[in-house]
């Protein structure tokens, strides 16, 4: 089982197209924790311990989004949902609510971020979470 240290690595990994140059070197990383953490630069390390601080505290990225992307919180939670690699489809069932209602709160989010896409939206999201 991947502990938080793990889990914090494949986050950093999803955001940071850099990082998977160590992975590769290490593919067993998740029993090797310890060695690849001492050899990681320290940016990549603070990453690490920033997501496991937000895992800690599951509502960081979604006040980060709602202030910095001037969103509701249902609507800075769709975009982490969108962010993790959730479907539209998912995520309507997850909430209970029709898919229409979740497109037109991404059309919402797309007129505030003056974006028209979902990965231009995920992108510009997680600049947002990575500053």
């Amino acid at each position: 089982m991947v502990d938080d240290k793990g889990k914090a690595i494949s986050r950093v990994l999803e955001r940071n197209f850099a990082f998977r140059d160590y992975v590769k070197l290490y593919p067993d990383f998740e029993r090797r924790m310890g060695e690849i953490l001492a050899f990681l630069p320290e940016d990549f390390r603070s990453q690490i311990n920033a997501y496991i601080e937000s895992l800690q505290n599951p509502k960081g990225d979604v006040m980060r989004l709602q202030n910095n992307l001037d969103l509701s919180e249902a609507e800075a939670s769709l975009v982490v949902l969108l962010i993790e690699g959730h479907s539209l489809v998912e995520i309507a069932n997850q909430r209970s609510v029709s898919r229409h209602t979740i497109r037109n709160q991404l059309q919402s989010i797309y007129q505030k971020t003056h974006v028209n896409r979902q990965p231009a939206l995920i992108r510009k999201a997680i600049d947002v979470l990575e500053r």
